[in-house]
């Protein structure tokens, strides 16, 4: 299993194990050519800044936004995944360094099919980022999440809410290449309007929103998804050929991920959101 099949698994790569810092250059790295990071990322601070209470962390997976926590004013913070091996990697992580400053992350294998954090409640801050497509029951996870919440806690939603394709040829290969999302077994994509209806169903209401990954976004990430597929790729002659395009897929992305930022974004395939318990 190459380095990319080990991210799309979610596996923690041989090469983090044995040099745990550089997870930090992977976030890095992640920043730098997903757009929708850089955005959650903003969103993120902004809540951790003023929140003092307790913070939830939902499929925190390899800590990207739970690293943005550093300085937050949160009395407690938790962070769950269904994944035990991340889960364990952080906790190693935080046995000799400081994931956030003066407290433990507490870290909890969960399932958000089922009752996940049982007997816990309340939560004034709760994360739940590129989740919901993956569990069989989105209605069953806002249910719990309005049990855990005190009044007034802010849920920050991230979604992918749309899979619109631009070019033929990324349709050809993700049809038929492995993935990001042929290998999690995608169950549902709900659009930002289901979302909204399903978050007001369970007591919270929305209060502020914007889409991702408009038309320029969307080409950068398919220009770079390609070679990622080829990269991935079994046949070492594909692999080749994914290491070729880089330099020509990777400035392409940056360039097409800029020129979406500055760009009024309208029926994009991604949502960040922002609801608050009533």
């Amino acid at each position: 299993m190459n380095l990319l099949q080990q991210a799309f698994s979610h596996s923690v790569p041989n090469a983090i194990q044995r040099f745990p810092q550089s997870l930090k250059l992977v976030h890095w790295g992640q920043s730098l050519l997903y757009s929708r990071n850089r955005t959650i990322k903003r969103w993120v601070k902004q809540a951790t800044s003023t929140c003092e209470g307790a913070v939830l962390d939902v499929g925190c997976g390899d800590g990207h936004y739970l690293f943005q926590l550093k300085k937050a004013k949160a009395k407690r913070v938790i962070a769950m995944d269904r994944n035990a091996d991340w889960l364990n990697f952080l906790s190693d992580f935080q046995s000799k360094n400081t994931i956030v400053d003066g407290l433990k992350v507490e870290f909890r294998t969960e399932n958000l099919d089922d009752d996940f954090l049982a007997g816990e409640k309340g939560l004034d801050l709760i994360f739940c980022f590129s989740v919901l497509p993956y569990v069989k029951d989105p209605g069953h996870v806002f249910e719990r999440f309005s049990a855990l919440a005190n009044p007034g806690c802010r849920l920050l939603v991230y979604s992918p809410v749309a899979f619109d394709k631009i070019l033929p040829l990324y349709r050809w290969m993700f049809a038929r290449f492995q993935h990001y999302e042929s290998v999690q077994s995608r169950k549902e994509l709900l659009s930002a309007s289901a979302l909204t209806q399903l978050a007001l169903n369970h007591g919270f209401v929305l209060k502020s929103a914007v889409s991702t990954y408009g038309f320029w976004g969307k080409l950068g990430h398919e220009c770079w998804s390609m070679s990622t597929m080829l990269l991935g790729a079994s046949s070492i002659l594909l692999r080749m050929v994914g290491v070729l395009s880089v330099p020509i897929t990777l400035p392409m992305n940056l360039v097409c991920g800029f020129v979406d930022r500055c760009s009024k974004t309208v029926n994009g395939n991604g949502w960040m959101a922002s609801f608050e318990r009533i």
